[in-house]
């Protein structure tokens, strides 16, 4: 749910869609607003990008599935 709120638009004609996080915080800073640690959150991330709602695009973090994330998000 953090991504989600991080996350924008992509760039209107950019032909991928989804979201943007432009720059993803980093796996601490992430954590201490979560109030958990860094491997739950470095888990986090590559479990979505595992499952490909998500794909890094440094520095960001591409959300390709808006609708998986939050299916996600609903389900915890």
């Amino acid at each position: 749910a953090e991504l989600l709120a991080l996350a924008e638009p992509r760039a209107q004609g950019d032909a991928r869609g989804g979201l943007i996080v432009p720059r993803l915080p980093r796996h601490r800073e992430l954590a201490d607003r979560l109030s958990t640690t860094e491997e739950v959150v470095a888990g986090a991330i590559a479990e979505l990008v595992r499952l490909e709602i998500a794909e890094r695009d440094y520095p960001g973090l591409w959300i390709k599935n808006e609708a998986a994330l939050r299916r996600i998000c609903e389900s915890r």
